[in-house]
């Protein structure tokens, strides 16, 4: 790769014209950097899916591990009113994970980058995995992408009803 956004991903300065204004009407400014750092992460997750299922697994690898350390951290410091039921506990994990979620707009570049970087191990991982289990390439991405939703959800679920019931 050479380093440039591919063709179909705008960049900041492509806004159809020539005026070097960003198109916000403001001259750049806070909108103008907002609309470069999204295009820059559409650039990053173009690149990403271009180095196909390694790709992908190593951001979804970095995703799992943001959204496991943010939610983690998030819920830590969250109070719940006392004698919370375990299923109002889930409505306020739900909260939480929005604002986790917003959060992640904000590092989705740096995960982009990391991805990126990593892809080649991840490819050898799976490789690897391939060699000693006999798996296909494709059945390797399931298994990864699946410990990783589920050992997330388990996590998750475990910090609730243990917070939920710790008043009990």
């Amino acid at each position: 790769m050479d380093g440039s956004a591919p063709s179909n991903v705008p960049t900041p300065s492509d806004d159809g014209d020539d005026d070097g204004d960003d198109g916000g009407g403001g001259g750049g400014g806070v909108a103008g950097w907002i609309r470069a750092y999204f295009a820059r992460g559409a650039a990053a997750a173009e690149k990403v899916k271009a180095l196909g299922l390694a790709g992908v697994t190593a951001y979804g690898i970095f995703n799992t591990l943001y959204y496991t350390l943010a939610f983690t951290t998030a819920w830590t410091l969250r109070t719940l009113p006392p004698e919370t039921t375990v299923a109002t506990a889930f409505k306020i994990a739900a909260e939480t994970i929005s604002f986790v979620w917003a959060g992640s707009q904000v590092t989705k570049l740096a995960r982009a980058g990391l991805a990126l970087a990593s892809a080649p191990r991840c490819d050898a991982l799976m490789r690897w995995m391939v060699a000693k289990t006999g798996m296909r390439y494709e059945a390797t991405f399931t298994v990864i992408t699946l410990g990783c939703f589920l050992g997330s959800a388990g996590l998750f679920a475990l910090l609730i009803v243990a917070k939920a019931t710790a008043g009990l």
